[in-house]
């Protein structure tokens, strides 16, 4: 996904689709930002990307 320049301290909201699995149940979803070079921006570690729980319920 690609972001407009947005200057220091300035807010963006992002909007992300994700689709269900086919079968209910629980997953993560691990967020990484890179900048324009593809070097890691945020968060500042590799090892710990931002998470979100994601659960499929019928």
């Amino acid at each position: 996904m690609s972001i407009a320049v947005v200057e220091p301290g300035q807010a963006v909201r992002l909007s992300v689709p994700v689709a269900a699995g086919s079968v209910p149940g629980r997953c993560k979803i691990a967020w990484k930002m890179v900048d324009e070079n593809g070097v890691l921006f945020y968060p500042a570690s590799a090892l710990r990307p931002i998470y979100f729980d994601v659960a499929a319920v019928p």
